[in-house]
């Protein structure tokens, strides 16, 4: 079942860019969808996450994509 969570504009005014410096690594423990690493990345930071549901894994994969070219 795919997970759901806020949309990432949500999470780029209140996540990364409070708490990381601009070429800075933001690490999410519990990255699930992969929202926190679409934000990430459109602020200009570097992303690391990890899930400890292997199901996400596609899921992440998939949203992050378009934002790794």
């Amino acid at each position: 079942m795919p997970r759901t969570s806020p949309p990432a504009w949500a999470t780029c005014r209140c996540g990364p860019s409070a708490a990381c410096r601009p070429d800075g690594l933001v690490l999410d423990p519990f990255g699930g969808a992969g929202i926190t690493g679409v934000a990430a990345l459109r602020l200009g930071r570097r992303c690391s996450g990890t899930d400890i549901d292997p199901g996400c894994h596609q899921q992440v994969l998939t949203r992050l994509s378009p934002h790794l070219a």
